[in-house]
């Protein structure tokens, strides 16, 4: 990616849901190279620390479900921008038709593939139909594109036609860095293994529960903390923990306001999704000194190495199966996940949301930082 076709050294940001993290340390950037930045926002109660150059307050926040209000906003976006010389307008949470994008979401595409039901699938492709041709239309035009991880770089290029060539990879950071202080409330005579699984299908949720399925028959001290407000509402899991006899070694947790607190009640964390753009939760906990297992679809395997500073399990016919065995082996072998987690410690402290700002940046206004 050699675009370096910049002359105003100005810049039109559009404030949205992912960016928050690392606003404030690409402002800072601005700031320092002396690049003037605009900034469309949806909330008036929102305040930035650096300095802005305007402002521009929109009262409905796009909707990005629906393909018509995200071409009415793209206008909106292109009537400010009329006449203003910017070098880039960048969003973060979605592609309009000139924009600079992260992408940190699986594609619709993707999404659809792993849905198991095939009637229940082809019903969400047409469905989406819409949202599916106007993102390949937009992505293709983004003059630049960062994926959070490899396997979300492959996805966009495959679902949406887009080279490969053009997506530059950026590891995003977490909101607990330096921070290992944290209460440990565990049960020692347990050992409890943590899983964040709010829209429990597609975070692997039923996989975990057939591990269990298996984990019980060997290891009787052990318990899932699982994080899903909604498991009373969900019937084939209910039916499922009734079935394996389950009840005594899950836990349900609702939403946590502090997952510091959930950080130091577990042993290790699970993040067995079928697809998972990066999985910020797994560094916050490698962060933590919590040795890590994740599935083989999720993001973060781009700086996990499989028994040396975390677990990666492969998602097949017998998922349920190998992650058990992941399981077993930081039970069995604590020494080793110990060192698991020390590893994973020391990874988990080069990923912070600066750097992510900072490879941003430099592949924007690469004249500017070399």
């Amino acid at each position: 990616m050699s675009y370096t076709n910049y002359k105003n050294k100005k810049i039109l940001i559009i404030f949205s849901g992912f960016m928050p993290d690392y606003l404030e340390f690409f402002l800072e950037l601005c700031e320092q190279h002396q690049i003037i930045a605009d900034i469309v926002f949806f909330d008036p109660r929102i305040k930035i620390n650096h300095k802005i150059n305007q402002s521009f307050y929109l009262e409905t926040k796009i909707n990005t479900k629906n393909p018509l209000n995200v071409l009415l906003f793209d206008k909106q976006i292109q009537k400010i921008a009329k006449n203003k010389n910017y070098d880039y307008i960048f969003s973060d949470t979605f592609a309009l038709s000139n924009t600079i994008s992260v992408i940190h979401s699986a594609t619709i595409n993707k999404k659809c593939q792993i849905i198991n039901n095939p009637i229940i699938r082809f019903i969400h492709f047409l469905t989406h139909i819409h949202r599916i041709i106007f993102n390949k239309i937009f992505y293709k035009n983004c003059p630049k594109l960062f994926a959070v991880s490899t396997l979300t770089k492959e996805d966009c290029a495959k679902n949406y036609n887009i080279n490969p060539n053009r997506i530059k990879i950026v590891y995003p950071g977490f909101q607990f860095q330096n921070n290992k202080k944290i209460p440990h409330t565990k049960n020692n005579e347990q050992f409890v293994i943590g899983i964040n699984a709010n829209g429990f299908r597609t975070k692997g949720g039923f996989i975990m529960i057939d591990a269990l399925k298996y984990l019980i028959k060997k290891h009787k001290n052990i318990k899932a903390r699982i994080i899903y407000p909604k498991h009373q509402e969900n019937l084939l899991l209910n039916f499922l923990i009734k079935l394996y006899k389950l009840e005594k070694y899950i836990e349900f947790l609702g939403i946590q306001k502090d997952m510091t607190t959930f950080y130091g009640s577990i042993d290790c964390l699970v993040c067995p999704s079928l697809f998972e753009a990066f999985g910020r939760v797994v560094t916050e906990a490698m962060n933590f000194n919590l040795p890590v297992i994740i599935s083989s679809n999720t993001g973060a395997k781009d700086i996990i190495k499989d028994e040396i500073n975390g677990l990666i399990f492969e998602l097949n016919k017998k998922s349920g199966k190998n992650l058990a065995e992941k399981i077993e082996y930081l039970i069995e072998n604590p020494e080793k996940a110990e060192k698991l987690a020390e590893k994973g410690a020391m990874c988990a402290q080069n990923i912070t949301w600066k750097k992510f700002a900072m490879e941003i940046f430099n592949e924007l206004y690469p004249k500017l930082t070399h």
